[in-house]
């Protein structure tokens, strides 16, 4: 994971519907949600992120301490995906449903296929 210049998250009270950066799913008018925002490579970015989302990434890295290991919210997708651990690949499934999101048939094959 690259790291940014300036970093922040921040709670926020969404005053319309969001799509997170992490789930693709809805952060809904009212619900709050981690506002992040820095700057990486000279640029300034922000983006919302579910509640969810932003507690998957703080447990993933957690158990990833190594920076190279760690990711960022927009390469939960790929991690949970890669993880081959069930529960993992079943909290995303669950998660990305509660939020709305069509999971497909491959996360149902790659559930069924991981460990």
């Amino acid at each position: 994971m690259e790291f940014a210049e300036v970093y922040n998250t921040d709670p926020r009270k969404a005053r319309k519907p969001h799509k997170c950066a992490g789930c693709g799913g809805v952060i809904a008018a009212g619900e709050i949600y981690a506002y992040h925002h820095g700057i990486s490579d000279g640029r300034g970015f922000s983006k919302a992120v579910c509640v969810d989302c932003d507690k998957m990434v703080a447990d993933y890295n957690a158990d990833h301490m190594d920076p190279d290991d760690m990711i960022a919210v927009e390469e939960l997708n790929v991690a949970m995906f890669e993880s081959n651990q069930k529960a993992l690949i079943s909290q995303w499934i669950a998660l990305k449903e509660k939020r709305g999101v069509d999971v497909g048939q491959s996360w149902r094959d790659r559930l069924e296929d991981a460990e």
